[in-house]
């Protein structure tokens, strides 16, 4: 266990490894300030971009403001800029005009070379600006106030109006910087200042605000489980979702082995869910050698399919990871098995029904984690029981 914490900021950027720190500090430095006097960016028929070129989970928090934009700027049009691993979620989105995909090679976790991950990267970006060009947004928002940003890229796109942290570097290419600094506040707050700053009219609490995923129905399109095929009923299972993006942050083999040992005696139904091979073999290590009240939907679901089963789910045990965020649009009763990596009041579900567990440790935050991850492999079954008392008989 480390005894201090990592420091978050390093010269105003969210970038700690000193060398590409100090390259960003020295770019901006060279770069022309391009701030506007204009307090009010956004107007009632603006055509918006919104930018987050991060990972999943950073998507569906984002389709939270979407309704609150829509609300306040009823002729707007929206429209996503993402990564093509996101687009999925939100091309089909209700309140979504279009997408537009740029694919960062350093967000690109697809397991290929660093070279095609360049490759594309340059790809995106060139097919990203002629898109931008021709479409004329009238304004940017980057919500990632991590780098790497989409500023480079918006800027070469001749939009007029680009409000953005400087967090994540090229601070001096926005018209409307933004100094992110570290607060006890949800990720959605972060997004709403950067709508206040937009808009000083634009005045709304994040409490309540969760991810928005109503889609655009293609029954021809849909592949959604069968339920009665699965033998599970809605609204009366349990998923267990035991992966993560990050390995160091699941929780122990042993631990899942003894919740599902706990709901097999109460007779509940348990379907596993993940993605890819480490993630099937650990499922069926926990399921053996009694599997009779489990179901295994790994690599099975498609992501419609996956956000369907978590909509009708009775209760949804996970890791700190994408599953979370959708329950929390859907208020499904959720505990999140979680670590002390980043500050839990940032990431964590914006949801009543939604618990997050972590062992609090002197060291958290740590912002980058440790060998013995002890704020998540330190959480036992009896503090898992102790949040879910009310479905264990």
């Amino acid at each position: 266990m480390k005894k201090n914490r990592s420091k978050i900021i390093r010269n105003k950027l969210l970038v700690r490894k000193i060398l590409p720190n100090i390259l960003l500090v020295l770019f901006n430095w060279f770069l022309r300030s391009r701030k506007s006097d204009s307090a009010v960016a956004l107007k009632k028929n603006s055509k918006i971009l919104i930018c987050n070129n991060a990972h999943l989970g950073d998507i569906v928090l984002s389709t939270a403001i979407l309704p609150e934009i829509k609300k306040q700027y009823p002729g707007c049009s929206i429209f996503l800029l993402t990564g093509s691993w996101s687009e999925k979620i939100i091309k089909d989105n209700i309140l979504v005009n279009g997408t537009i995909i740029y694919d960062h090679w350093k967000l690109n976790r697809n397991p290929v070379s660093i070279l095609k991950k360049i490759k594309r990267h340059v790809f995106t970006f060139s097919t990203a600006l002629k898109q931008l060009k021709k479409a004329k947004f009238d304004v940017a928002i980057d919500l990632n106030f991590n780098f790497p940003n989409a500023i480079v890229l918006c800027f070469r796109a001749h939009i007029p109006v680009r409000i953005a942290f400087t967090s994540g570097g090229f601070g001096n290419l926005l018209t409307h910087p933004l100094e992110w600094k570290e607060k006890p506040q949800h990720v959605i707050d972060y997004y709403l200042e950067l709508l206040h700053l937009a808009d000083p009219g634009f005045a709304v609490n994040s409490h309540g605000l969760k991810p928005f995923l109503v889609n655009k129905v293609n029954p021809a399109h849909e592949k959604l489980p069968d339920y009665e095929t699965l033998g599970i009923k809605k609204n009366n299972y349990l998923i267990f979702h035991m992966g993560s993006g990050l390995a160091r942050k699941e929780w122990n083999l042993e631990n899942w082995i003894e919740l599902k040992e706990v709901f097999k005696r109460n007779g509940k139904k348990i379907v596993f869910t993940g993605q890819g091979e480490r993630e099937q073999i650990l499922i069926e290590q926990v399921m053996q050698p009694d599997s009779e009240n489990c179901v295994n939907l790994c690599n099975k679901l498609s992501l419609t399919g996956f956000i369907d089963l978590v909509k009708h789910a009775g209760y949804l045990f996970c890791v700190d990871s994408l599953a979370g965020h959708i329950a929390s649009a859907f208020d499904i009763p959720t505990v999140i098995i979680g670590n002390g990596i980043n500050a839990t009041a940032l990431w964590r579900p914006n949801a009543i029904t939604s618990d997050y567990i972590v062992k609090k440790l002197p060291c958290l935050p740590c912002y980058t984690g440790c060998a013995e991850m002890n704020c998540i492999k330190d959480i036992t079954t009896l503090d898992i029981l102790a949040a879910i008392k009310i479905i264990v008989d």
